[in-house]
């Protein structure tokens, strides 16, 4: 009876411990969160590092360090933390799609697809995992699976300006510039809308600045419309005189 008791006495001192120790994590997790919301990166890191001292198995954490590393440019940092976050939740889509962005960054787009589809796996209604899959793609110039999946983006997510911004490039890059003209029209439409959801002057400055961007795109794409136009008047004009 005595050693039933002891044992019941060390179950409560393990579980006690096991408590106090998640709180210690969550604390320092949830101050690394405030760090780098703030873009105290390096702080971030520091805090997650010491959470993770005190619960290995928040895959949460590695993936909010994986974000701070890729935020520093530590991508080859930001990927083993990724693995490590997958390791323990293996359908963690966003780790996944981290982790191929990251690759994108190193110029491995061939590697980063296979991160993209398994994301798209686990979670098929990711505007996200489409949309980065298609940038992999535009990049190694497949510009064929690059549309199909900015457009199953899209489908998840009409209004994400990305998107439609990458489908105008595609179309340009393509020859189709009325169809391109009207892509980055609705992406410009979306960025507009987007503005006026935000009031922080500095923030509008930087919106306004992507807006004329795209506007400079357009500018483009228009006079090359219009040349084509010039281009059929002469040639008919050319028949007709002849």
């Amino acid at each position: 009876m005595k050693r039933l008791f002891c044992s019941f006495l060390f179950c409560l001192y393990l579980l006690n411990n096991s408590a106090t120790a998640q709180v210690k994590a969550d604390e320092y997790y949830n101050e690394g969160l405030r760090k780098y919301a703030s873009g105290g990166y390096e702080d971030a890191i520091n805090l997650y590092s010491k959470s993770l001292k005190y619960n290995k198995k928040n895959y949460y954490v590695y993936y909010a360090r994986a974000l701070a590393y890729y935020y520093q440019g530590k991508y080859n940092e930001a990927m083993k933390d990724c693995d490590k976050a997958i390791k323990i939740k293996h359908d963690y889509t966003n780790a996944y799609i981290t982790k191929g962005i990251c690759k994108i960054r190193l110029l491995d787009y061939k590697g980063s697809i296979n991160d993209f589809n398994m994301a798209i796996e686990y979670n098929y209604s990711s505007h996200l995992a489409f949309y980065n899959l298609g940038l992999a793609y535009y990049n190694l110039k497949d510009y064929d699976n690059a549309l199909t999946n900015f457009r199953n983006s899209l489908k998840l997510k009409p209004d994400f300006d990305q998107t439609l911004y990458s489908i105008g490039l595609i179309l340009y890059e393509e020859h189709l510039y009325s169809d391109s003209i009207l892509a980055l029209s609705d992406c410009i439409r979306q960025i507009r809308v987007m503005l006026l959801l935000f009031t922080a002057e500095d923030l509008q400055s930087i919106l306004i600045m992507i807006i004329n961007q795209h506007v400079m795109i357009l500018i483009n794409l228009f006079l090359l419309v219009i040349q084509k136009e010039l281009l059929q008047l002469i040639l008919i004009a050319n028949k007709n005189f002849r």
